[in-house]
């Protein structure tokens, strides 16, 4: 993904780059009922994802469309 252009779909990879302020490096930080917290793209409301909720070590991380499920939620 080029770093100048915005998020514009789900299932982009999260990718490090040279910090320039754009939307598409910027997030809200939402919270659930239970206090989680939901990682909310600026650019385009997806939000940070973990693939069929894999928590092993190397599990590529994107941003895919909110759905509310635990793989969205991150304990505070």
């Amino acid at each position: 993904m080029n770093p100048n252009t915005a998020l514009t779909n789900s299932s982009n990879n999260v990718n490090l780059y040279k910090l320039s302020n754009a939307n598409n490096q910027q997030w809200k930080l939402n919270d659930d009922t239970k206090g989680n917290k939901i990682l909310v793209s600026k650019s385009n409301s997806t939000c940070i994802d973990l693939p069929y909720s894999n928590t092993a070590n190397g599990t590529n991380v994107q941003t895919y469309t909110c759905n509310n499920q635990n793989n969205q939620k991150f304990l505070n």
